[in-house]
């Protein structure tokens, strides 16, 4: 396994702390593997082998699929918001600018957005 430091560079050398807290442990555990000698060194291997082992079950990446699952989730409610904004938008085009009749509208706008918002929101 690569080496990882517990603390990030910038491009002029500012230091800063690693926010993964997987990575983090990684990189304590790699340390003090560094230091440690004999029984002590092989233990600290081990619980590194366990970590890297168990890396989906640690609490930080189960936390971060969970943020990206809710992420996604939200972006796509969004895109549904906007896809009616503009079908709403352009309803409101028709009537005010083009001054037709709002019965067409209505049946312009449902035929639009079944065929054209389908492809983008299924």
């Amino acid at each position: 396994m690569r080496k990882f430091n517990k603390h990030l560079y910038d491009n002029i050398n500012r230091e800063y702390d690693r926010k993964n807290l997987y990575l983090y442990e990684v990189s304590v555990l790699q340390e003090k593997i560094e230091a440690a000698t004999g029984k002590e060194k092989q233990d600290l291997e081990n619980k590194l082998n366990q970590l890297v082992k168990n890396k989906k079950d640690h609490p930080y990446n189960k936390q971060l699929a969970e943020y990206k699952n809710k992420e996604k989730a939200f972006l796509s409610e969004v895109n549904k918001n906007i896809s009616n904004l503009i079908v709403g938008i352009i309803a409101l085009i028709a009537l005010v600018v083009f001054d037709i009749h709002p019965v067409i509208v209505i049946i312009c706008s449902a035929i639009y957005g079944m065929v054209f918002l389908r492809e983008k929101v299924g």
